[in-house]
C-alpha cells in the first residue's frame, strides 16, 4: 500500500500481485505529494485504519491524515498527511473484528484529493494480507 501526502492525504495506491506473480500498481490520487510505502511482512495484516478528516481550506471535506494499524504494529504506520490548512478536523477509525481479514478497500477521490476511504472485511482469518 502507498500513500501520497503532504498537507493532507492526496491519495492511496495498491500494488496487486496475481496468482502468476504478475504485479500491477493502481493509484487513487492526483500525481502530487510525498509517497510513503507500507509493506506488510509475512503474517502481518491490517487491523484498523484511522485518521482525521476536515474541510480543506474551508471548502471540501477531505481525508486530512491516515494511519495503517496492523497486528504487529498496533500504534500504526504513519500518520501520513499533516492535516494542515484543514478546519473542523475530526477523527475516524475503521476497526475490524478480531476474527476477520481485510479483503478490499473502497473510497472516492476527485477535485483532486482523497475524499473518503472504507474497507471490506471477511470473517475468519485465512492468512496475512
Amino acid at each position: 500500500m502507498m500513500v501520497r501526502h503532504g498537507y493532507i492525504v492526496d491519495g492511496i495506491g495498491f500494488e496487486i500481485t496475481d496468482d502468476s506473480g504478475e504485479s500491477n500498481t493502481v493509484w487513487y490520487s492526483r500525481p502530487t505529494g510525498d509517497i510513503s510505502e507500507v509493506s506488510l511482512n509475512s503474517g502481518e495484516y491490517i487491523t484498523q485504519i484511522s485518521g482525521t478528516y476536515g474541510k480543506y481550506f474551508g471548502q471540501q471535506v477531505l481525508i486530512a491524515s491516515i494511519k495503517i494499524h496492523t497486528n504487529t504494529n498496533p500504534n500504526g504506520y504513519g500518520p501520513y498527511g499533516r492535516a494542515q490548512a484543514t478546519e473542523d478536523v475530526k477523527p475516524f477509525a475503521t476497526p475490524f473484528p478480531s476474527d476477520s481479514t481485510l479483503v478490499g478497500f473502497f473510497g472516492n477521490y476527485g477535485n483532486p484529493y482523497l475524499t473518503s476511504i472504507g474497507a471490506y472485511a471477511k470473517y475468519g482469518r485465512y492468512g496475512g494480507v
